[in-house]
């Protein structure tokens, strides 16, 4: 191989070097951009019906637990303050 043929070698292998640095450049602005995006969405419960369901279900029980321990705290002469909750 002559001295010519190995610096245009070199200079391909250059060129294909910058070229995928800026390749990796590009492919992890576009992750970044995509990872902030998926950062910045607020899932709220009352977005999907799934969820909704299942919040109201929870704060359904939510609330009869908090009765029943209200009302045994009550038999066992727990002052209201002192009484365990449920939230």
């Amino acid at each position: 191989m002559k001295r010519t043929e190995r610096e245009d070698l070199l200079q391909v292998c250059r060129m294909r070097a910058r070229v995928a640095k800026a390749e990796v450049s590009a492919v992890a602005a576009r992750r970044r951009a995509e990872f902030e995006a998926q950062l910045a969405t607020i899932y709220s419960y009352d977005t999907d019906d799934v969820w909704k369901e299942c919040h109201e279900s929870a704060r359904v029980a939510t609330e009869q637990a908090q009765e029943r321990i209200a009302k045994r705290a009550t038999e066992l002469g727990i002052p209201r303050a002192f009484a365990p909750s449920v939230t």
